[in-house]
């Protein structure tokens, strides 16, 4: 996008949330609902669509549209002045807008919340509808310490492993992820694969969009990401056409939406029968790769090793990246703490849960996009998404035969075939609750997650 272009832009998405506002708010709306809800016979699907009508149009009422719109426009302009201020160095770039922008994320916090919320837990509704903030963060707090020691029993056992060296031509790391894309039934008539800064996703149904980030000096961090990416838009791509372009033909919630990405990425990607699938890929693309089998890029796929950067931590660490991240915001929504205070609480926090000290900025708090892009809210569905994951994964093993046979030689239909009936297919119609019990049969906990990582590392580092 041109650089010059950014201001135009952010005044251009204004106003298309004006619009967009004008329409959730319409007065006429709760007359519509009460005419639907005089017939006798409504379907379950019916009744879901008004529901979530209803919630549309009773949340965007409580914002008033100058605040809306000046979100919009704010988080716009602020997403570029990211970008800037992470490929200088210089957080002082961003710290103005940034300001602004919890200013206004608390005020429509003030509007959003029922007489028992906190401003963070009004925001987290939009994201993971029906969660009390306090229920998950004891929850997500419960596996600090069982990550941490588990950490260090590896630390202390594993051999060091062989680091990948050499220089990755870009343009083949992305036609490599393609094939391993459309290899996972990502759908390339229905979307594309892109690089950027940051990875994401975004899109619908027939046009999932998905970007990766390219590191020439290793390419499995391309793979990674790719990964999570297109299980993010499996999902997109899995909505029922029946439901899609309805108000509940959408994902459930932001958790459910990352358990795909992270179950792609994690429970399938560092598998190791997906390293047998990947190992003849990956030599075929880049021989002078210094591993000498699949057994070697294991154990390059799951090297657990402290890391600055979130999107390249491994699964024992993640998580940790993510606490850090969820308290830092729940306080700076709640006044705790306030922007000026943010790298040097980032920093302190960081070191003490990982033993090391930041350098750069980049390496900090400007790594990640989503505060620049408002979503507060947003960073703790990263780690119930992993508890789902873990969760759906420990019912797909029991459900699907032949699967690790299916990974390793590239087959995947049947795992998305189980996660099209199992999530994707259900839209918005149930609540996450019910749809991960619907799932699995049982409640989301972290005992299945905690038992995926004791039992791989285990086996892999002989602890």
């Amino acid at each position: 996008m041109p650089k010059n272009g950014s201001y135009a832009r952010a005044e251009q998405l204004a106003t298309l949330e004006e619009f967009i506002h004008n329409l959730k708010t319409d007065k006429r709306i709760p007359n519509w609902i009460e005419s639907v809800h005089s017939y006798k016979k409504l379907s379950k699907i019916q009744m879901a669509n008004l529901n979530e009508i209803s919630k549309i149009y009773r949340n965007a009422s409580k914002v008033p549209k100058e605040l809306s719109v000046e979100l919009a426009k704010t988080t716009a302009l602020a997403q570029d002045s990211w970008a800037n201020a992470r490929r200088k160095n210089q957080p002082e770039d961003l710290i103005p807008l940034l300001k602004k922008i919890i200013d206004l994320k608390r005020s429509e916090a003030d509007c959003l919340r029922e007489t028992n919320q906190d401003r963070y837990e009004a925001l987290l509704q939009k994201f993971e509808p029906y969660q009390s903030n306090n229920d998950l963060k004891v929850t997500l707090k419960s596996i600090r310490e069982p990550l941490k020691e588990l950490r260090e029993k590896i630390l202390s056992k594993k051999d060091p492993t062989k680091e990948i060296k050499g220089k990755f031509n870009r343009n083949l790391q992305i036609n490599m992820s393609k094939e391993i894309a459309k290899d996972l039934c990502f759908d390339f008539d229905s979307g594309r694969l892109d690089e950027s800064l940051h990875p994401f996703s975004s899109g619908y149904r027939t046009d999932a969009r998905i970007t990766t980030r390219v590191d020439e000096s290793n390419p499995l961090s391309c793979v990674s990401s790719v990964m999570h990416e297109v299980g993010h838009a499996l999902y997109e791509q899995g909505i029922p056409e029946t439901l899609y372009g309805q108000p509940i033909g959408t994902w459930c919630s932001m958790g459910f939406h990352e358990s795909q990405s992270r179950l792609i990425e994690n429970q399938i990607g560092r598998s190791q029968a997906f390293c047998e699938y990947l190992f003849p890929i990956i030599k075929r693309y880049f021989p002078n790769l210094d591993l000498i089998n699949s057994e070697e890029l294991y154990r390059a796929a799951n090297n657990v090793c402290p890391n600055y950067i979130r999107v390249d931590s491994d699964e024992v660490n993640y998580n940790l990246h993510i606490l850090i991240r969820y308290e830092l915001e729940e306080e700076l929504i709640l006044e705790k703490i306030e922007v000026e205070q943010l790298e040097e609480e980032w920093n302190s926090r960081f070191y003490k849960d990982f033993d090391m000290k930041i350098k750069t900025p980049d390496q900090g708090y400007l790594q990640d996009i989503h505060w620049s892009s408002g979503l507060f809210g947003y960073f703790p569905t990263y780690s119930l998404g992993n508890l789902y994951a873990a969760n759906l994964f420990k019912k797909m093993v029991k459900e699907i035969k032949d699967l690790e046979e299916d990974i390793k030689t590239g087959q995947f239909k049947e795992t998305v075939k189980w996660l099209r009936k199992k999530i994707h297919n259900k839209g918005r119609t149930v609540t996450p609750t019910e749809l991960i019990k619907n799932a699995t049969g049982v409640p989301v906990s972290t005992e299945p997650f905690l038992e995926y990582l004791n039992l791989k590392f285990t086996k892999l580092y002989g602890l």
